[in-house]
């Protein structure tokens, strides 16, 4: 590995056996006159970074200690592993620039007002949970408490990830739409849902993709599942909260539900209520 330019006192931009362009980091690397060879098994490397965005994480490494970078790879590396999935490659940049704002909120002694806490921890409880072992992190490391409501923030970094969204406002969204889908579900069978049972988590986790699919305009695939043979069943109550759900959906947002769409949130609320 070659490194070819100086970004900081501490990364270098290289390029790896496979050609690729890479950010190294470590310490007092920037000191060097490039170009240099680096050896892969260095003990001077702390982190490569392999990515496609190069403006992108030039301006990060511009702009963001390193230290805060490398703290926050060790929360996506953690969250990755309690949530089971890969996320957005983009998760670094926004959740290290957030991070530092915290911080340096945290150090003006202001903070940021949330309004969707209690839909956050009630709908995502996985991403809370990796949220509240962020704050854990950063306190060890850095000495620093941030406020409980960033774990919150931190969550929906994590949600944004899995869905592949660039703009925030539209994940907000989907936030605010499962909390009225689910208040919807809860008055119509006048029930207390179960959050912590596989089945509300399996129902949440449809309605996200369910809806990232309205935002951008996208169809499922004709289904194997025949309407009519659900409708042979007792499917009465599932049909009549769809219903609701449909109408708060076009009249709100203008989406439409169709039938491949109605045919899987009859599966999830028949699993979801099959115990009442």
């Amino acid at each position: 590995m070659k490194a070819i330019k100086k970004i900081n006192n501490n990364v270098v931009l290289a390029v790896n056996d496979q050609k690729e362009e890479v950010f190294v980091v470590g310490k007092g690397l920037g000191f060097k006159k490039t170009p240099f060879d680096l050896d892969d098994s260095s003990d001077e490397i702390e982190k490569v970074f392999v990515q496609k965005n190069n403006m992108k994480y030039y301006n990060l490494f511009e702009s963001i200690p390193i230290n805060i970078i490398l703290l926050v790879e060790e929360i996506i590396s953690d969250g990755k592993k309690l949530l089971g999935c890969e996320l957005n490659e983009g998760l670094i940049i926004s959740l290290s620039d957030h991070i530092n704002g915290a911080l340096e909120r945290q150090a003006d002694g202001s903070e940021l007002s949330y309004t969707f806490q209690w839909e956050i921890k009630h709908i995502y409880p996985t991403e809370m949970q990796v949220g509240l072992n962020a704050l854990k992190l950063i306190k060890r490391e850095l000495e620093i408490q941030l406020p409980d409501s960033e774990a919150s923030f931190i969550a929906l970094h994590f949600v944004n990830a899995q869905l592949n969204q660039i703009d925030f406002t539209e994940t907000s969204k989907i936030t605010r739409v499962i909390k009225d889908i689910l208040s919807i579900v809860k008055y119509h069978y006048r029930i207390k849902i179960d959050e912590e049972s596989i089945n509300y988590s399996r129902f949440v986790t449809h309605l996200r993709y369910f809806l990232l699919r309205l935002i951008n305009n996208e169809t499922l695939s004709k289904s194997t599942i025949n309407l009519h043979e659900l409708l042979k069943s007792d499917s009465t109550e599932e049909l009549a909260c769809i219903d609701k759900i449909r109408k708060y959906l076009k009249e709100n947002y203008n989406w439409y539900c169709s039938n491949e769409e109605k045919l899987y949130l009859i599966i999830h609320l028949q699993r979801m209520t099959k115990n009442l």
